[in-house]
């Protein structure tokens, strides 16, 4: 019985030392306790860089480097008075630029400057030649105005504008293209460059809105493609300019305006189908067909027009006007033009103002039929028209009273007394 004791305290005790061992074991393996979390490493917040004064090349190439490494977003350089060149080969993405009346500067490079930009400056750079965005596919807002020098702008691989780009008064730029845009609902505005001969947008086919005005060396102006203008197309007061190719344009949303173009002799939209559905206010005029002030314009040719809320044909030669299906519109005018030799407008049916002055008899006679002939018959319409000429039977006199009878206003001075 003893024995048997003694086994047991013996086996208990070893028993014990074992789960020490074993504590001490676990002890020795388990890591360090660590009292603090280790914070991560927060990366750098974007900022913009501006350079000035009298900052060389090599110092500008060595500010920007450091600045994409440590989250450059932005870039201005501006009022530099040594800076010549300035190489932006490393940036792939901005979201400002600004360039702006640096006066040595002659040459500038964005050979991968890609995307995201959502405001690009060049302005008034005196002596700046050259200037091209190679890999731009995006911007949204791009005003290149007042470099006096600079002959040529590209961008081969833009497409798309989310808000305007402005190319104005670059006194020596002679070309400017947008060889890969196709569908945008931005802007471009191109005025005020004098010596722009080409202007090339090969591939669009929709746009926003699109201004082309005051040039003096642009013989011809076409857009091969284009087919929709959700806003305002205007081409204006381009003193060279002979032709307008337009041959797939089918709808302008807003306002169709080609005015004060004094070489222009002919006009032919054979595709234009739709001008502004509803009155829509663009500064001082609806929406509507605006074609005025150009001097020796003689043919205005639009074969399938059909609706426009407005069309106003006013102040040029305008010998013939040819509108065959237009059937609805509010307004008709057609005023001032130097002399009219054939106008057909057979097609109306849905119209509540008509305003001619000096249209021939025969035209006047023509149109008077039509009217009488529309079915319903019209009523509470306006229609004030002069005429040259004198009629040869009653007929004019005769529909003219047609009109009145069914509750028109007619004014037609000295056919109707």
């Amino acid at each position: 019985m003893k024995n048997l004791l003694y086994n047991f305290l013996f086996i208990s005790f070893a028993l014990l030392l074992f789960s020490c061992s074993s504590d001490d074991n676990n002890a020795q393996t388990e890591p360090p306790e660590i009292s603090e979390p280790i914070e991560p490493i927060e990366p750098t917040e974007p900022f913009e860089l501006v350079l000035r004064e009298n900052v060389t090349d090599d110092e500008a190439l060595s500010l920007i480097t450091e600045g994409i490494k440590n989250g450059m977003n932005s870039l201005v350089v501006s009022n530099t008075t040594s800076l010549t060149t300035l190489n932006l080969s490393q940036i792939q993405k901005l979201d400002s630029l600004k360039i702006t009346n640096n006066e040595k500067l002659e040459n500038v490079s964005f050979p991968n400057l890609e995307n995201a930009v959502k405001r690009i400056e060049v302005i008034s750079n005196n002596i700046l030649s050259s200037i091209d965005f190679p890999k731009l596919a995006g911007v949204d807002y791009a005003n290149i105005s007042g470099n006096e020098v600079l002959k040529s702008i590209i961008f081969p691989a833009l497409t798309e504008i989310n808000n305007q780009i402005s190319v104005f008064g670059n006194t020596n730029l002679t070309n400017i293209s947008f060889n890969t845009l196709s569908i945008t609902n931005g802007m471009i505005s191109i005025g005020n460059n004098l010596k722009i001969s080409s202007i090339s947008m090969p591939n669009l086919v929709e746009i926003g809105e699109l201004r082309i005005f005051d040039t003096e060396a642009m013989p011809s102006f076409e857009l091969p493609k284009l087919e929709i203008v959700n806003r305002k197309l205007s081409i204006y007061k381009n003193t060279s300019l002979e032709t307008i190719s337009l041959p797939n344009l089918k709808e302008c949303k807003i306002n169709f305006d080609i005015g004060a173009n004094p070489v222009l002799r002919a006009l032919s939209l054979p595709s234009l189908t739709l001008v502004s559905t509803t009155r829509v206010t663009q500064g001082e005029d609806d929406g509507g067909l605006y074609i005025s002030n150009n001097q020796i314009l003689e043919s205005i040719d639009v074969p399938n027009l059909e609706f426009s809320w407005i069309v106003s044909i006013t102040r040029n030669a305008s010998g013939s006007i040819q509108l065959p299906k237009l059937t609805t519109s509010n307004s008709i005018e057609i005023k001032s033009n130097s002399e009219i030799t054939s106008l057909n407008l057979s097609s109306v049916q849905d119209i509540n103002f008509i305003q001619m002055e000096d249209i021939p008899i025969v035209i006047l006679d023509d149109l008077l039929k039509t009217l009488v002939n529309i079915t319903p018959p019209i009523t509470e319409k306006y229609i004030n028209i002069t005429y040259t000429g004198t009629p040869s039977n009653q007929d004019a006199e005769n529909n003219a009273q047609i009109l009145i009878d069914n509750g028109n206003t007619v004014i037609i001075p000295n056919l109707l007394f």
